[in-house]
């Protein structure tokens, strides 16, 4: 294996160059790769990149705004026989409370770990089936990758006879908490009370009788209490619920990696999409591309590949015809979709074998990989297409 650090679109890569791309390391393990990692099938992951840090806390609550002021005295009545003084206006109402601070910003991603050391010559196998594994051959598990450093039989990270080559990156940090919100503006001031009117002025007494005197007149009619101050003006609204949780994890699917290898009847099994996440009936479409090579001039070779459902999908079989004239392949594989349909909580498996019906040559080295699928969920709560790739 040859680290040949990130990944770049110019660049030309051979079997067993590994590359760093958007956090995760990868391993090219056929030919030369002329798409991205993680696009590209010539491309296998050799560990993950970690997730993003947990969102930072809720900032602390702003204070409380002040008080409003009190309003304004009204204006006395006129000294004598006149009306009373109005009364003093309401208090204007508190503020409400202040917003409260935004929200942290997320923790920054952890940083890569440093390139290991040139060990032994590699052999990739791509993921981890239960088997016997020989020095140098390697294999990804749970994120990680790991090479044999002799006769391997159990699960890597357990087996001591696996040594790990890349482990999973890690979760990042925890954002920091946010700033604590502003102050709440003040309460606006309440209006002042409108000034009582002034009392009528008592009838002058009419003349006594000489040397007597008249009687004082009546007092006036108390002036009317002045209007209430009008309310403050409201406060800032309050914060922002917080998010809600994360919906549940949609449809998973696997990845066909083994060849097929011969023209006899040789079959291989993936788990290619399971619907334990939605309700109700799913239907998927799985696009399968059949590729063969043999060396030139060996004889006439006429033959099938062919993948069909089993488990508890329903479907479709996806036919490729193969065949090799004298000197060049006339029809050495193409692109098919395989169409099924899955029940809640089922798994379907697509079974994959070649049939040989005419040869007098040799015969060619088949290989049939998952390149894609699609689904769409009858009774989904989100009721919508979900794209694979």
């Amino acid at each position: 294996m040859q680290f040949e650090g990130a990944y770049e679109a110019t660049g030309a890569y051979e079997t067993g160059d590994a590359v760093e791309h958007l956090g995760s390391s990868y391993i090219s393990i056929s030919g030369t790769p002329t798409g991205p990692p993680g696009i590209d099938p010539d491309w296998a992951l050799l560990a993950a990149a970690g997730t993003d840090g947990a969102t930072g806390a809720i900032g602390a609550t702003g204070a409380v705004g002040a008080t409003g002021a009190t309003g304004a005295a009204g204006t006395n009545g006129e000294t004598g026989a006149t009306g009373a003084v109005g009364e003093t206006g309401a208090t204007g109402a508190v503020g409400e409370t202040g917003a409260t601070g935004a929200i942290g910003a997320t923790g920054a991603i952890g940083a890569t770990g440093a390139t290991g050391a040139t060990g032994a010559p590699v052999n990739f196998l791509g993921v981890w089936a239960s088997g016997s594994y020989s020095v140098g051959q390697a294999v990804s598990y749970q994120g990680s990758s790991y090479i044999a450093m002799g006769g391997a039989t159990g699960t890597p990270g357990v087996d001591a006879a696996w040594a790990l080559l890349a482990a999973a990156g890690e979760t990042g940090a925890t954002g920091a908490t946010g700033a604590t919100g502003a102050i709440g503006a003040i309460g606006a001031t309440g209006a002042s009370g409108i000034a009582g009117p002034v009392g009528a002025t008592g009838a002058t007494g009419d003349a006594g009788a000489s040397g007597a005197s008249g009687a004082t007149g009546a007092s006036g009619n108390a002036g009317a209490i002045g209007a209430t101050g009008a309310t403050g003006a409201s406060g800032v609204a309050g914060p922002v619920g917080a998010t809600g949780a994360t919906g549940a994890p949609g449809y998973t699917f696997g990845t066909m990696t083994a060849p097929v290898g011969s023209a006899t009847a040789v079959t291989t099994n993936t788990q290619v999409l399971s619907a334990g996440q939605v309700s109700g009936t799913a239907f998927v479409n799985v696009t399968l591309r059949v590729t063969s090579t043999r060396a030139a001039g060996t004889g006439l070779w006429v033959g099938y590949a062919e993948c069909s459902w089993t488990g508890a999908a329903t479907g479709s079989a996806a036919r490729v015809p193969i065949i090799y004239n004298a000197a060049d392949p006339y029809s050495n594989g193409s692109t098919v979709t395989a169409m099924a349909q899955l029940n809640q909580g089922s798994t379907g498996l697509l079974r994959c074998s070649v049939t040989e019906e005419s040869s007098v040559g040799s015969a060619p080295t088949i290989s049939v990989l998952v390149a894609g699928a699609m689904s769409l969920s009858v009774n989904a709560p989100d009721a919508g297409y979900t794209a694979f790739s």
